[in-house]
């Protein structure tokens, strides 16, 4: 009894495509995202549904601000300009990411290049690097401020970081442009 599973495809599992479900039945609905940069609306969804998503991106403030910061601060040393897409602020180009390709904080997400919609090696499959990304956007709206240090505790676990798996599989449902 109770929540049995929460979409399975952001922090791993069977896809679940209604969100939370109580009991085998959905609580928060599917709803599509930005066609203009993401998956395709045909198989893409937000899984808070209108509400929970407005109050997932609230939750994660203090999360964006770390975010915005670093993407600014990339912007001012020559990166780009901020756009809209993956569910997040993003920045590309940022010279402050060095090797790491990509990083999100929050609903803001930091690439070390323009080629978001490129498929990546990830942690558990080749996935596109923008929904991969899109993925922890999630992670963090239902998280908010627990997210950092939960993944951080995840990092001491044997093996790959279950964020990081979860990711991967929202990435693997949620193809770019599929």
């Amino acid at each position: 009894m109770g929540i049995t599973q929460f979409n399975g495809t952001v922090f791993g599992g069977p896809a679940n495509r209604n969100g939370f479900s109580l009991n085998g039945h959905p609580i928060l609905r599917a709803l599509p995202v930005d066609e203009s940069s993401g998956p395709s609306r045909s198989n893409s969804f937000n899984p808070f549904g209108v509400i929970g998503d407005v109050i997932g991106k609230i939750w994660t403030l203090p999360n964006d601000v770390i975010g915005l910061g670093l993407g600014l601060a990339g912007w001012a040393l020559g990166g780009d300009a901020p756009t809209l897409g993956y569910n997040a602020i993003q920045f590309t180009n940022n010279p402050l990411l060095g090797s790491l390709p990509d990083i999100t904080f929050g609903n803001v997400i930091n690439y070390d290049t323009d080629q978001i919609n490129d498929i990546n090696p990830s942690y558990t499959a080749d996935v596109g690097l923008g929904s991969h990304e899109m993925g922890h956007t999630y992670q963090y709206q239902f998280l908010g401020p627990l997210f950092l240090p939960f993944y951080g505790a995840a990092e001491l676990l044997p093996g790959t970081n279950p964020f990081e798996v979860g990711a991967d599989n929202y990435a693997l449902a949620h193809p770019p442009g599929g």
